[in-house]
């Protein structure tokens, strides 16, 4: 099944989200994760200026509990499957494990970025100004991830539904 011209042009931007996401997530969102001997300099005042500048909690001391896991699954689920993805999405692999994975990335994604809106939003010390910058960050992420998801989702069912057609018709012979 030829890929359509729609599914490529998603994937040029799929493409173009991992080459920008992998380096931020090793710059901002996983420096927790860092021996503090490993943590460069420019790093701190990187993350500094975005606590500063978005109000952001969820990189403070001031972090809800749940969000270390999300820290780690970034670790652990967001950075392999970056990486994995690059290459096919540039050669154009239309391969279903490629589908499925970014499905699942895209549902992970989707779930743990809306409980951080929901998070956010009931922060009572930031304005309605600020919860609408951090909303600036957040929610077009979320949106990525949904509209991933429904691509990915579309993409796994067409070729369960092709399977299921040719193999249905394997056994009516």
């Amino acid at each position: 099944m030829a890929p359509s011209a729609w599914h490529r042009r998603l994937d040029l931007v799929y493409l173009a989200f991992f080459i920008i996401h992998v380096p931020i997530m090793f710059a901002v969102d996983l420096y927790p994760l860092y021996p503090l001997s490993l943590r460069p300099p420019f790093l701190a005042d990187l993350r500094s200026w975005y606590i500063a500048t978005y109000k952001d909690r969820f990189f403070t001391e001031e972090q809800p509990a749940w969000f270390w896991m999300f820290t780690v699954m970034e670790a652990g689920w967001h950075v392999p499957i970056g990486l994995t993805s690059i290459k096919p999405l540039w050669k154009g692999d239309h391969s279903p494990m490629l589908h499925l994975r970014l499905l699942l990335f895209a549902f992970q994604t989707a779930l743990t970025t809306a409980v951080c809106v929901v998070e956010y939003t009931s922060w009572p010390e930031l304005s309605a100004a600020e919860k609408s910058s951090l909303g600036g960050l957040y929610i077009p992420y979320l949106i990525f991830s949904l509209v991933m998801f429904a691509d990915m989702y579309g993409r796994v069912k067409a070729r369960l539904m092709a399977t299921g057609e040719s193999s249905h018709k394997s056994n009516s012979s």
